[in-house]
């Protein structure tokens, strides 16, 4: 009875936490560009549409959108539709999703490692930044840290619980391919095969344990691909050999080609700060004398998923999200014991080098963020970097309490430190991110404009996802200045969205005027703005 309340009061705990984490003020800035305003616009796009076609072969600006499997937009557009068409409705399937990957790994490891051990998990998840980051991005990376995480667990359990199904296993698949495509079920299979191995049980693959499965992952996954390749031929061939087989083989500079040690840096950042004391939880919960079956399943699985990725040639910052739920569980595996007192002498060392590593960071990320807001967009986000003079504050208490505190005070402060500076970070500096990294100005100002209804819009040279979200209208892509005299012979009034460096070939394009100036991005107009622009400000005066 006292384990089922200690795990309740856990769960709720850790509930709370990372819906404070990932909920408060999700709504309260703009889509960042491009990311998150094309998957919002592609949703947007689908939930206008006159036909059912459009929800099977999405658009973005009126054209096919073949990047991303359609299932995906389905629950945006939903959200869309319950909700309406703000920031808080794109960004809630990627909460939600994130949400319940928190519970699910809490839930694991208090049932592995008891209580402590599942609520520490939850805990490290939702305070690794680039966790709490994707679990507020309107985008597919949570949604398939989800459904890998489930398949995952689902697996193990096939192979560590006598007469389990591999059902479960096969629909968190599935449901990663509707997803994204075939990173889920690759990592569920890859793993799942890999740990069978390890663990001599390769017979439990028998013909009654495949068959179900896989008729549940066909059932799923056949019908939207079948519609889709009906309509669009194009279509699965672009989201599964251009978007995703080159990606891994030969992904050139459009697939954003990177070194093969690339994800290091990502994981020490994105997991920060729980990375620094990676050493000490391999060294806590890996050692042979320290390691059971879960410690090792949960090693693979990280390291499947790092090791993957990173032989691949095409290489996102964000797929690193995947390896984070295990490694999550190790880390809780580990600090569990140092709050217990259950730990040796080198790990006890390893924990308070990992700590002053972390003092060190502190200390010395305000100056590099600094430097950065100072240099990015002529000094746009200046006054938003001086918020990370906050972390010498947080690193002066750590300070104190390596002198005179515990292990346990130490996990528990960084763990509330964590949560307390990504939600500054969420409230104070997102928003001026998201401003800068958006064209809802822009938008807001097209809207104010006398006969914007009726007027085109132009993106030149570029693509604006969130002007179109925003206007709530395709944009017209153009990057030749005759398209650009051929529409202003055609229209009194046409409004152009583009970059800074393309505006004199813009003017030399027509009598095209500022309407709103920014540091990343311009609108220009053929007629002059109701008031002056302020060369200063970018707005009009």
């Amino acid at each position: 009875m006292r384990a089922r309340l200690s795990l309740a009061i856990g769960l709720a705990a850790v509930a709370l936490l990372a819906a404070v984490v990932l909920a408060w003020g999700v709504g309260g800035y703009p889509l960042y560009e491009p990311d998150e305003a094309r998957h919002a616009e592609v949703a947007r796009e689908m939930l206008a549409s006159p036909t059912w076609r459009d929800w099977i072969v999405p658009q973005l600006d009126a054209a096919p959108y073949r990047n991303k499997p359609a299932p995906f937009y389905w629950l945006m557009a939903s959200s869309f539709a319950w909700l309406g068409l703000n920031e808080r409705a794109a960004r809630m399937v990627s909460l939600l999703s994130a949400l319940s990957t928190v519970i699910l790994v809490s839930l694991w490891g208090a049932r592995r490692w008891g209580p402590r051990a599942g609520t520490l998990a939850g805990l490290v998840l939702v305070t690794a930044p680039e966790f709490a980051l994707l679990g507020r991005f309107a985008t597919l990376d949570m949604s398939l840290t989800l459904w890998t995480t489930l398949g995952m667990l689902g697996v193990y359990r096939f192979a560590e619980r006598p007469g389990a199904s591999l059902v479960p296993a096969a629909v968190a698949g599935a449901l990663g391919l509707l997803a994204k495509g075939l990173l889920g079920p690759g990592f569920i299979a890859l793993v799942g095969l890999t740990w069978l191995t390890i663990r001599r049980r390769l017979r439990l693959l028998t013909f009654r344990a495949l068959a179900p499965a896989a008729l549940v992952f066909v059932a799923i996954v056949l019908p939207w691909h079948l519609a889709a390749g009906l309509l669009d031929p194009a279509y699965l061939r672009k989201l599964y050999v251009d978007q995703q087989l080159h990606r891994a083989l030969d992904a050139g500079r459009r697939l954003h080609a990177r070194p093969l040690l690339f994800y290091i840096p990502v994981l020490l950042g994105g997991f920060f700060p729980w990375s620094a004391f990676l050493p000490a939880t391999i060294r806590g919960t890996l050692w042979p004398a320290r390691r059971g079956a879960a410690e090792a399943f949960c090693a693979l699985w990280a390291g499947a998923v790092l090791i993957v990725l990173s032989f691949a040639q095409g290489k996102v910052p964000s797929y690193a999200v995947l390896a984070f739920p295990p490694l999550a569980l190790l880390t809780s595996r580990h600090l569990g014991r140092v709050l217990a007192g259950d730990v040796s002498t080198p790990e006890a060392s390893l924990f308070r080098g990992g700590a002053w590593v972390l003092v060190a960071v502190l200390v010395i990320a305000p100056v590099a963020v600094i430097a950065a807001g100072n240099l990015v967009y002529d000094a746009a986000l200046a006054r938003a970097s001086l918020w990370a003079l906050l972390l010498p504050v947080a690193a002066a208490g750590l300070v104190a309490l390596l002198r005179w505190g515990r292990p346990a005070h130490i996990v528990l402060t960084v763990g509330g430190a964590s949560a307390a500076l990504l939600l500054v970070f969420f409230q104070l500096v997102a928003p001026r991110l998201s401003e800068v990294h958006s064209d809802a100005q822009l938008a807001e100002v097209l809207h104010a404009a006398p006969g914007h209804a009726d007027a085109p819009v132009v993106a030149y040279r570029l693509r604006s996802p969130s002007m179109s979200f925003y206007s709530q209208r395709p944009l017209l892509l153009y990057d030749r200045p005759r398209q650009l005299r051929a529409l202003i012979a055609e229209h009194g009034l046409v409004f152009v969205v583009t970059s800074p460096q393309h505006v004199a070939e813009l003017r030399a394009s027509g009598p095209f005027v500022p309407w709103r100036v920014g540091p990343r991005r311009v609108l220009y107009a053929t007629r002059p703005p109701p008031e002056p622009v302020d060369g200063a400000t970018g707005a009009a005066r």
